[in-house]
Parts: C-alpha cells; sequence; structure tokens
C-alpha cells in the first residue's frame, strides 16, 4: 500500500496544479475488521469510528478532487464468518461494484451512509 501511494499520488500527476489525474474519480476501500461494529465507536474497545480510522484517505481524496466513498465493510472477522455470511457478503460487495460501474445509485445519498454496503442491499442482483 505505501509504494502505490508513494508512486501514485505524486504532485503534479494527482494533485497541485497540473495533477489532475485521479480528479472526477470514485474511491472505495474494503475492509475487513476483527471487531464487530460496537467495537469501532468512540466509546467502543477500538476508541474510532471506522469513519475516524479512514479520515487520512478521505483528505487524500480531497486533495486529489476523488469522490469519497464510504467503505465496504465486513466485521467481526475475529469470530470466524460462516459459509452463507461469507456468499451474502461476495453477492453484496459484487451488486456495489456493479451500482458503481453503471452508475446505478444516487452519489449524494450513498456518501450519507455509514457503509458501502446499504448500496448493495438495495440493489437487486444481476
Amino acid at each position: 500500500m505505501k509504494e502505490w501511494l508513494d508512486l501514485v499520488l505524486q504532485h503534479g500527476w494527482a494533485y497541485g496544479s497540473e495533477g489532475k489525474a485521479l480528479h472526477g474519480k470514485w474511491f472505495l476501500q474494503a475492509i475487513t475488521a476483527g471487531g464487530d461494529d460496537s467495537t469501532y465507536m468512540k466509546d467502543g474497545y477500538n476508541a474510532f469510528t471506522i469513519n475516524k480510522l479512514t479520515s487520512p484517505f478521505q483528505a487524500t481524496c480531497k486533495l486529489c478532487g476523488m469522490h469519497w466513498l464510504p467503505p465496504f465493510t465486513v466485521m467481526g472477522i475475529h469470530r470466524g464468518l460462516t459459509q452463507e455470511e461469507m456468499i451474502s457478503y461476495s453477492n453484496n460487495y459484487r451488486k456495489c461494484i456493479i451500482a458503481l460501474r453503471d452508475g446505478e445509485f444516487d452519489s449524494e445519498s450513498i456518501k450519507r451512509e455509514k457503509y458501502l454496503n446499504q448500496l448493495g442491499e438495495t440493489h437487486g442482483s444481476k
């Protein structure tokens, strides 16, 4: 990840007065976390929300003129996922990617969601 950041996020290419290569592009993170959602709260075990933990990436998106999307998250990995849960998450992720690819979402309303998972839940399978 660090090498990608160093290579791609260069002044004059990704940002700056001449750097427009990423301008207008969507930024998506897919995140897995050991703890469940309750551990990622101000008063939770980890003391920070996922939104707060991803704030450096949000700032980078702003710098580069990109469109930030809430992350697609799979929480509670430490307890393990059932086969059904894995299938559900993978189907939901696929729906999200297809909806983003095809422009089948309201960008302003999805930005207000906590996680991108909600986008996949609102779109039928393709």
